[in-house]
């Protein structure tokens, strides 16, 4: 079929893109506690002089590398997908830059307190829905490129209920894959995205409590 390279080439970085999310669920599932710690102890070295600020720029740059690297990969997803124009990206893109402003800020001046657990958990949800939704993106360009079937090519239509160009279709299909007519592969790869992550997060979690309950008995 013509056109195949760019559709498989599409649903890679997707693909790739969801690998990474899912990584990161999995991966702060373990350490999201223990990161947050390690930052207030940080913090509490540098108001007391013990360490230097040079720490804290180091520690503050490798995040926003490692945060800028998946947003590129989620804003190219929304690009391949045709969920955004350029211009809409854009005005996104600079919103949502000065939403995370003004939220650290709040939390930084004290005026705002979230407890990190809640936090941790809110953002886990999200960003599983949106390796879903970014997979469920990933099957339509292979089954564009005839490259997989689509095992049924319209399971639902809910166009009527919310189109995919109205704000509330397009806020929903970028944020977490929201499709009017999906195809059955589509709800297959959404579903089983979650299922793994899930998992992933629970057998993660389960193994590293086992190890730490072992270390503290033959501690005792």
């Amino acid at each position: 079929a013509s056109g195949v390279g760019q559709e498989l080439f599409n649903a890679g970085i997707l693909l790739f893109a969801v690998a990474m999310l899912a990584w990161h669920n999995i991966w702060m599932s373990v350490h999201g506690a223990e990161l947050a710690s390690h930052a207030r102890d940080v913090g509490a070295k540098i108001r007391t002089g013990i360490s230097e600020t040079s720490i804290l720029l180091v520690i503050v740059g490798l995040a926003v590398l490692r945060e800028g690297s998946e947003t590129v990969l989620f804003l190219y997803g929304v690009v391949a997908s045709g969920g955004s124009s350029t211009v809409s990206m854009l005005i996104g893109g600079l919103a949502g830059m000065l939403i995370a402003i003004l939220l650290g800020y709040g939390i930084y001046a004290g005026l705002l307190r979230v407890p990190i657990r809640w936090f941790f958990s809110a953002t886990s949800l999200l960003v599983m829905l949106l390796a879903a939704g970014m997979a469920s993106q990933a099957a339509k360009f292979l089954i564009q490129g005839d490259l997989i079937p689509s095992l049924g090519d319209q399971l639902w239509d809910t166009s009527n209920i919310v189109s995919e160009q109205s704000i509330w279709g397009m806020l929903l299909h970028n944020l977490v894959g929201y499709d009017a007519r999906p195809s059955g592969i589509q709800v297959l790869f959404y579903v089983a995205v979650i299922v793994i992550i899930s998992l992933g997060m629970k057998l993660v979690s389960q193994k590293t409590f086992s190890k730490k309950s072992t270390g503290v008995v033959q501690g005792a």
